[in-house]
């Protein structure tokens, strides 16, 4: 179910970046994407994993991760140098002087992350291999942003053109203001609760040595302990009440009894 949808996510970013093109060779770059993504979210799961496990399990995942890089890299490689040929405009934008010159570091950037992880995958450090996973992740989508500025649907709109109107977007930005900082908080606490190494020994008198908080938060949820419900809960409590400010802002407006009486009449 996830490896499809991503690959489903990695084709539609392909169309979206094509333009949503008719030729044949549109499809075929979209599918190029939609291997690559869920080759670089394994990478991304690989190189978390790496930080939450460790002995065998650890040395495991390091060779599994070194084998997505490689896939992950190779379909830089083929969506890298098939953008331009696609299409002329991005190949005037990249390869045009002086452009060259001021674009270089982004791709200069990516092989020496690329290296960087490579190394990181087999070296001890354990928190290296994810930050190099999320600066491929951060210059891919640099590079996608350099290639299509200003249009936010390829040879259709421009970014202005598919901005909503000025009343759309201060509601938006009213719910943000609420959400945003709800989502904030309670990533953040996860990433706290589930701090530390995963082990398999959840026993209470290993629990009271000092396992990792992630296995001692797991015991407690089973146990029915309130501080890990709480977290466990969080969003399901507030559902009910985003669900009641979305009805009411978006409920049709009732006519009033003047109203009422005027359509008797």
């Amino acid at each position: 179910g996830s490896t499809l949808a991503s690959a489903s996510q990695g084709w539609m970013l392909g169309r979206y970046v094509s333009g949503f093109g008719t030729g044949w060779n549109y499809p075929l770059f979209a599918a190029a994407i939609a291997v690559a993504l869920p080759m670089a979210y394994v990478l991304m799961g690989a190189a978390w994993l790496i930080m939450k496990t460790e002995g065998e399990l650890q040395a495991r995942v390091r060779r599994q991760g070194r084998v997505c890089l490689l896939g992950v890299l190779a379909c830089i490689a083929i969506v890298s140098i098939w953008t331009p040929v696609m299409d002329h405009d991005i190949a005037t934008r990249w390869l045009s002087w002086p452009n060259m010159a001021v674009l270089a570091p982004v791709p200069l950037l990516t092989a020496g992350t690329a290296w960087w992880t490579w190394r990181a995958l087999g070296r001890a450090p354990e928190a290296a291999p994810f930050m190099g996973a999320v600066g491929l992740f951060v210059l891919s989508y640099v590079g996608i942003a350099i290639s299509l500025w200003p249009m936010i649907v390829p040879h259709h709109y421009t970014l202005w053109d598919a901005a909503s109107s000025p009343k759309t977007q201060a509601f938006l930005l009213v719910g943000t203001l609420f959400l945003l900082p709800t989502v904030l908080l309670y990533t953040a606490w996860s990433y706290w609760v589930f701090r530390g190494k995963v082990r398999a020994d959840t026993s209470p008198s290993a629990l009271k040595r000092g396992v990792s908080p992630s296995a001692k938060f797991s015991s407690m949820l089973r146990s029915g302990d309130s501080r890990a419900s709480f977290s466990a809960s969080f969003l399901n409590g507030l559902r009910p009440c985003f669900q009641a400010l979305a009805d009411r802002a978006f409920q049709p407006s009732m006519p009033t009894s003047s109203e009422n009486a005027r359509g008797a009449r």
